[in-house]
């Protein structure tokens, strides 16, 4: 019976991280912890199992302070010409903060829908920043981005941009804000303007 619960939240929790949901994140905490607790009660009888689902549950809290951090950093990048982009100055706007390599190929895959994007909305509706990671040099980036045409501002990534944005487990990886500048989803994976300009439309009031 247990290890069918943990099948269930095991389930649920992975269809969540698709979407790239961080709220989700605790749960697997949970989860993974409950069954050290099962496990644990049954290999030591006199375990003080109170004194760990106090743990457990102090740990939850601080795993749900960590999601919701993340919405509420108001991030400062400057891009290869110098220009330095705050989040609060795209109130109003959709802004996409696009991890991305130029060794990777779904990368380059997803390079000409966001720049697509970004021609038709920029002016309207949406920002697109492109931070670029593991790259050997700043010629290479700007080759790759001339090569590319990618119109949309480059960010060279490093340790002080993903503490404010976020690390990505894979690339590419990008970070989404409404336009109250809230981070509302994060797609691990190749994006497409179709998808972008879907969720637009489904969050509109």
């Amino acid at each position: 019976m247990v290890m069918f619960m943990f099948a269930l939240v095991n389930i649920n929790v992975a269809s969540k991280s698709e979407q790239g949901d961080r709220f989700w994140l605790p749960f697997l905490v949970i989860r993974n912890l409950y069954c050290l607790i099962y496990l644990s009660k049954n290999l030591h009888k006199n375990m003080h199992i109170k004194s760990f689902l106090l743990s457990l549950v102090l740990l939850a809290s601080s795993q749900f302070s960590y999601a919701e951090g993340y919405s509420s950093v108001n991030f400062t990048l400057k891009d290869t010409m110098g220009v330095q982009h705050q989040l609060s100055n795209y109130k109003g706007k959709w802004v996409l903060v696009n991890y991305w390599a130029t060794w990777c190929p779904p990368c380059l895959e997803e390079v000409p829908d966001l720049v697509n994007l970004y021609d038709q909305h920029k002016n309207k509706d949406l920002m697109i920043l492109g931070v670029v990671f593991d790259y050997k040099n700043v010629k290479d980036v700007e080759t790759y981005v001339d090569d590319m045409l990618m119109s949309y501002p480059i960010v060279l990534g490093d340790d002080a941009v993903a503490a404010q944005i976020g690390k990505a487990e894979v690339l590419p990886t990008t970070f989404i804000y409404n336009p109250k500048g809230e981070l509302v989803k994060i797609k691990r994976g190749l994006i497409t303007k179709k998808y972008i300009e879907l969720l637009i439309a489904q969050r509109k009031p």
